[in-house]
């Protein structure tokens, strides 16, 4: 029978312990970049200072050209982060786009302002453009590559959002009352014609000459409803470059000379000129700012469309014509190979560094002309990397250099790679043993470490190229044996809902041990289902049984069509990998209600540390007690309260429970019999209040015990944001709830997936996995 009234008791707190921002310090365990970098801006006054713009984690600075890379958005309220933009004149002022919103700097991106108070704070923001002639009047294009959050936010009545106070206050300006896809893509201004602004979106070209109050359609080349996938203008003001949809996923690039944008617009379609590039949607065109009134070069890629890579465009001009186009690819190469002795180098460039997969650009830019003639070069991403060209080397295209992560060590064929400061990698889950560790990466698959975590490789990932996803794993020791177990998807990032069961025995500690899939896949070997497994967890009664929580499914044919998740368990994985003997059996006996698994992680499975036949399940909106009959060796499932996460622990021969329920703790010493509440959200609020907190929803997450102290975080409810306010240790002394701490320390935190304490040479270390930030550990 479920559990339907708690006691609330008043906190039972003897003292509340409270750590600055500084005082407890935490250790970057990450390769280096991921996730998506979604813009790189260049400081036209510092030929050293970049911002590069990350979908997970927000945005960094590098003061030595992308040598090192320091983050610098903790106090932004979106953790997604689209663009930058340096005030011409003045590059201490910044503008930030964000999945939500605009955030503001004075001192060169250190610390941002969020424009609260605005409407403007409810539109993802693509691209932000300060005008030259008057620098008070700022720009704004509301479009996220029409990943929007908000469905309904993104049809209305197509504007943009215009500043004329240098960022303090924002105005919608409607270009055409139609309501429709707000999507725009960019903003240009015209050089030399004060007033004068372009912008391409899902509605076409339109062309301002009054600093963006009233707005003329441009004539597309390919008919009136094209969408334009970006423009750019040539810097003497003469030219106009876009990118125009001819169909669906193949957009074309088109010039034409201003003055006939205002009549009839004498577009020139560049691919029909000489040889004729790939078909695909190209867009956003950046031009050589060093371009002449004789030559342009351009750069422009299909990132839907990889790896098609990063092109680059010659036009030659005479008067209003173009007589030749010539265009060449200048970066590409498909996925790396999977193994030992891996070749990291190809054609373009000597160090592909540790991220594997193929080119797909989706930033690319010149560096600005006031560096100076001699300091022409190309900055790009890889999707989750990045990249330099300097292109007046004679290499030039083939010199490459990354700039994201450095190499470490080779290790038995394996080159392992470290971050220069950056951490936007999403890791479900992590595993540590002694110098080896797994992280479980969302785009990389099962990442590992054979040197304490200071550095990592994908080289030897389960399934290679094909194994871009893991979501969990442990290392079980039976006797003097010792195991790695991970799970292992196909498929891309966040949608990848399938999965197998790998395992190797961990006799080097070295890349000399060998995965193996022994459960799992379309074959449901072993008796398990083709789920993305969400936790493995080995029983500490007994180490070689184990269960797996396997996830709702949904299917990519049929998105409103999903196959329920359920739990499995497995009573030797030591039989069932050195022998193939045995296998999964779901726990279930179809005669009583059974959990819902939610789709998108775990809520924590635990054995009761005092009886091996109780487990306890965190789902979707309940918590579950299964018992077993030891004779039948079936299972029962029983609801016992409304809550998400569950922690079990042993003190002194009797099991405590953590229960969060929505922003709430509640805490039973006495394995369920008697619960108590001992955190609410406005304790978290009292030790700590960021600059992006606005009273929103939250919920606590990834709760983990160690030695009687239970360790949790408030995250934000909000999917794309992965805000947290902060982690918090709950420490019990004597039954009762004794003292909360803030120990977020110098931690970038986001979002929480996953926390485990592991123990290493007498030491006892906390590591958390993160939605953006990777994973890290502190010493407790």
């Amino acid at each position: 029978m479920m559990v339907k009234t708690l006691a609330w008791i008043s906190f039972l707190l003897i003292s509340v312990s409270v750590f600055a921002n500084g005082d407890l310090k935490w250790e970057n365990l990450n390769p280096g970049a991921g996730g998506q970098i979604q813009d790189i801006v260049l400081d036209p006054e510092n030929r050293d200072r970049l911002i590069y713009c990350s979908d997970v984690d927000g945005a960094y600075i590098s003061e030595d050209a992308g040598t090192t890379w320091e983050y610098v958005t903790p106090e932004t309220f979106s953790s997604n982060v689209l663009t930058a933009a340096f005030e011409p004149g003045n590059a201490s002022r910044v503008y930030l786009g964000m999945h939500t919103g605009i955030a503001t700097s004075d001192d060169s991106g250190r610390t941002w302002k969020n424009a609260f108070g605005s409407d403007v704070m409810h539109d993802p923001i693509m691209a932000i453009v300060v005008d030259p002639s008057d620098t008070n009047i700022v720009y704004a294009a509301p479009s996220n590559r029409n990943r929007w959050t908000d469905k309904e936010g993104r049809q209305g009545e197509r504007g943009i959002w215009i500043s004329r106070d240098r960022g303090e206050s924002w105005v919608y300006t409607v270009y055409n009352k139609k309501k429709g896809a707000r999507d725009v893509y960019s903003i240009s201004i015209v050089p030399g014609r004060p007033g004068y602004v372009l912008l391409g979106g899902f509605d076409g070209m339109y062309l301002s000459s009054d600093y963006g109050k009233r707005w003329e359609k441009v004539r597309s080349p390919i008919g009136k409803n094209a969408v334009c996938w970006g423009t750019e203008v040539s810097p003497d003001g003469e030219w106009v470059y876009a990118c125009f949809e001819k169909k669906a996923k193949e957009s074309r690039l088109y010039a034409a000379p201003l003055e006939s944008l205002q009549k009839k617009a004498s577009w020139t379609d560049l691919f029909a000129i000489g040889k004729e590039p790939k078909s695909g949607t190209y867009w956003i065109p950046r031009i050589d700012p060093r371009s002449t009134d004789k030559k342009h070069s351009l750069l422009t890629s299909a990132p839907d469309n990889a790896p098609f890579g990063l092109l680059e465009f010659s036009v030659s001009l005479e008067g209003q014509s173009i007589p030749d186009v010539e265009w060449r690819q200048i970066m590409s190469w498909d996925s790396g190979k999977y193994g030992r002795d891996l070749d990291h180098s190809n054609q373009y460039t000597k160090d592909v560094g540790w991220e594997q997969y193929y080119t797909r650009p989706l930033s690319w830019r010149y560096t600005p002309v006031e560096w100076g003639e001699e300091q022409r070069g190309i900055w790009t991403t890889k999707d989750q990397t990045l990249f330099y060209s300097d292109t007046l080397d004679d290499a030039y295209p083939y010199n490459w250099d990354q700039r994201y992560c450095d190499f470490v060590s080779e290790i038995d064929g394996v080159r392992t790679y470290r971050t220069r400061g950056a951490n936007c990698t999403v890791i479900f889950d992590s595993a540590v043993y002694k110098n080896y560790a797994i992280m479980c990466n969302a785009d990389n698959g099962v990442t590992e470490s054979w040197d304490d975590g200071y550095s990592w490789s994908v080289a030897l990932r389960p399934l290679g190229n094909l194994g871009s996803r893991s979501n969990a794993a442990t290392i079980i020791e039976v006797g003097d044996d010792v195991y790695a177990l991970a799970h292992v998807a196909t498929g891309w990032g966040a949608a990848s809902y399938n999965g197998r069961i790998f395992a190797k025995k961990l006799d080097t500690l070295s890349p000399k041990d060998n995965w193996k899939q022994i459960a799992g896949g379309k074959k449901e070997q072993a008796g398990l289902i083709d789920h993305k497994f969400c936790s493995i967890v080995s029983d500490p009664n007994k180490p070689e049984r184990i269960y797996v929580v396997a996830a709702t499914k949904i299917h990519s044919y049929s998105p409103w069509k999903a196959t329920p998740g359920a739990v499995y368990v497995c009573e030797d994985i030591v039989a069932l990998i050195e022998h193939g003997k045995g296998g999964f059996v779901r726990m279930g006996t179809g005669d009583g209600p059974e959990p819902t698994i939610p789709e998108d992680q775990n809520r924590g499975l635990y054995v009761d540390p005092n009886d091996e036949n109780t487990i306890y399940l965190g789902s979707e909106k309940l918590v579950w007690k299964a018992t077993r009959d030891p004779i039948k060796g079936t299972w029962k499932w029983l609801p016992i309260m409304k809550g998400r996460w569950i922690v079990a622990w042993d003190v002194d021969g009797e099991t405590s429970l953590a229960v969060s329920k929505d922003d709430a703790i509640y805490w039973s010493p006495d394995a369920g019999k008697n619960w108590y509440g001992v955190f609410r959200k406005k304790d978290g609020e009292n030790l700590r209040q960021p600059a992006w907190y606005q009273d929103q929803d939250l919920v606590v997450n990834a709760m983990v015990e160690s030695e009687g102290d239970l360790y949790f975080t408030l995250n934000t409810k909000a999917g794309h944001e992965h805000r947290g306010l902060g982690i918090f240790k709950l420490s019990f002394v004597a039954g009762k709830a004794a003292s909360l701490s803030d120990v977020t320390g110098d931690l970038p935190l986001q979002r929480l997936m996953n926390a485990e304490t592991v123990e290493k040479e007498g030491l006892r270390y906390l590591y958390v996995s993160t939605w953006g930030n990777g994973l890290w550990r502190l010493k407790l």
